[in-house]
C-alpha cells in the first residue's frame, strides 16, 4: 500500500494517520512474513525475542509503502498504533518556540510512534511529527493487535519499555538543549518581512530585485557589499522568507559588536563557540540564515574558518589561551550545522574557494528617483498606526525631499 500526500502543503493541513482503517485488511503473507522475520532476528532489540514471540509479533504487522517528504503523523493526532521503519529513513520532530526542533532520525529496524501509547493508552496523541526523509517501507502495528501481543508476550512489553526508556532520555535531553538554543538566540533573532516588496522603480532598484529573487533561489553564500542605511537586514531577512528554509530562524551578529580580549584580539566565542565554556551562534542556530555583518574586521585566519565551514558545514571552535586563561589545549572536535550564511561588508570582501552570490547594495543616492515611493510608503504606516486620515504629497514636498530648488 502506497500513501502519497503532497508534501507542497502547508504543514497546518492534517493529513491522513498511515496505517488508518487497516485493522481489517489482511497481514502479512508468507513469504513476506519469513523476510521480517528475518529482518528482525538480527536487530539488536527484537532479535532478543523468543522464536514463538517474534513470529507472532511479525505475523501482526502491516507493510506500508511512503513516498520521500510525506508526513506519516503529526502533532495532535491520535495514535492507532507504532511504526517498525523497514528500510529508508524517517526524522522525528517537534516545533518548538524557534523553530522545527529534531528530536532523532529512524533507521532500518527503528521503533518509532509509540512514546505517547506507553504513556497514555486512553486518548493517546502524538506529540512529534514523523515524516520520511526518504522512499520508506514501515511495518505498521494496530494498538488492538500491539494491546493483545502485549498480554500474550511479556518479553515484548519488556523490551518496548527498554526503549521507550532511550526514547524518553533522548527527548528530555533535546528539549532542555532547545530551551539552551532559545535562550542564547533570543538577542539575534530576528523577524522576517512576510510580504514585503523591494519599494521603488529605479534602474538600481530592479537590477536589486532581480539579484534578491536569484538569491532566494539557492542556499548558495551570499557577499552584500553595502554601506550603513542600504537595509542589509531587511534584504537578508527577505532572501530567507522567500527560500526553501523560510521555516528555520533568522538571526543577525554584527562582528563589531564581538568583545576584545585584554591585548586587544578580537574575541570570536560568540561565532564559533569554545570548547567547554561558549556555545556560538552557528551552533546554537543549527539551520536557518545567519547575517554576518561587518564581516571584514575578523583575521584572515577567521574567514579561513567560515571559509571551511561553508565547504563541510562543520564549525572549528576556539581552544586555547585567551585572556590570560588556558581553557583547553586539545584539538576541537569539529561541530555539525546547517546554517546559510550572508556576508556584510562595507567594502568589496574576497572569499576564496567559496561559490558566492556578491550582491552590490545601491545607496541611497543612487536610488535618488526611488525618494517618492518610500515617502509614500512611510507617510502611509505613520498615518495607519497614529489611526489618521491618509496624508498626501504635493510637488513641492517632493522637490525638498529630492533637494530641488522649486519656484
Amino acid at each position: 500500500m502506497v500513501y502519497g500526500f503532497d508534501s507542497t502543503s502547508a504543514l497546518s493541513i492534517e493529513y491522513p494517520l498511515l496505517g488508518a482503517g487497516l485493522d481489517d485488511l489482511p497481514v502479512l503473507e508468507a513469504h513476506t512474513l519469513e523476510e521480517c522475520c528475518n529482518c528482525l532476528r538480527l536487530h539488536r532489540l527484537w532479535g532478543q525475542l523468543s522464536e514463538f514471540a517474534l513470529q507472532d509479533f511479525a505475523r501482526s504487522l502491516h507493510l506500508l509503502k511512503v513516498e520521500a517528504e510525506n508526513p506519516i503523523y503529526q502533532s495532535h493526532q491520535p495514535t492507532i498504533g507504532l511504526y517498525l521503519l523497514k528500510t529508508g529513513e524517517v526524522e522525528i520532530s517537534r516545533r518548538s518556540d524557534l523553530d522545527k526542533s529534531l528530536i532523532r532520525h529512524c533507521y532500518s529496524g527503528d521503533l518509532f510512534g509509540y512514546v505517547s501509547l506507553m504513556t497514555n493508552l486512553k486518548n493517546a496523541r502524538h506529540q512529534t511529527q514523523a515524516i520520511a526523509l526518504t522512499e520508506s517501507e514501515i511495518w505498521f502495528l494496530s494498538l488492538a493487535q500491539f494491546q493483545q501481543l502485549m498480554q500474550k508476550y511479556p518479553e515484548i512489553e519488556h523490551l518496548i519499555n527498554t526503549q521507550l526508556a532511550e526514547d524518553i532520555n533522548a527527548f528530555s535531553a533535546r528539549i532542555a538543549h532547545e530551551e539552551r538554543r532559545i535562550q542564547g538566540l533570543q538577542s539575534y533573532i530576528h523577524a522576517v518581512p512576510k510580504a514585503e516588496i523591494i519599494l521603488g522603480n529605479s534602474k538600481s532598484t530592479q537590477k536589486l530585485a532581480t539579484q534578491i529573487a536569484q538569491a532566494a533561489s539557492t542556499l548558495q553564500p551570499i557577499i552584500f557589499q553595502a554601506q550603513a542605511g542600504t537595509g542589509k537586514t531587511f534584504l537578508a531577512g527577505l532572501i530567507h522568507a522567500r527560500s526553501e528554509i523560510a521555516d528555520e530562524p533568522f538571526a543577525e551578529l554584527d562582528c563589531l559588536k564581538l568583545p576584545r580580549s585584554e591585548d586587544g584580539r578580537l574575541n570570536t566565542d560568540l561565532l564559533f563557540s569554545r570548547i567547554d565554556r561558549q556555545t556560538g551562534i552557528i551552533e546554537l542556530l543549527e539551520r536557518g540564515t545567519l547575517l554576518l555583518n561587518n564581516v571584514q574586521i575578523l583575521s584572515e585566519s577567521d574567514r579561513d574558518r567560515l571559509i571551511h565551514y561553508l565547504n563541510t558545514g562543520l564549525i572549528l571552535p576556539n581552544h586555547g589561551i585567551i585572556s590570560k586563561i588556558n581553557l583547553a589545549t586539545e584539538a576541537p572536535k569539529p561541530v555539525q550545522s546547517w546554517v546559510r550564511l550572508i556576508f556584510a561588508s562595507p567594502q568589496k570582501l574576497d572569499l576564496p574557494d567559496i561559490n558566492a552570490l556578491g550582491i552590490k547594495l545601491p545607496t541611497l543616492t543612487q536610488r535618488k528617483a526611488d525618494i517618492p515611493d518610500f515617502a509614500r510608503y512611510f507617510l502611509n504606516q505613520f498615518c495607519q498606526q497614529q489611526n489618521r486620515p491618509l496624508l498626501q504629497l504635493d510637488q513641492s514636498d517632493l522637490r525638498r525631499l529630492l533637494g530641488y530648488d522649486y519656484p
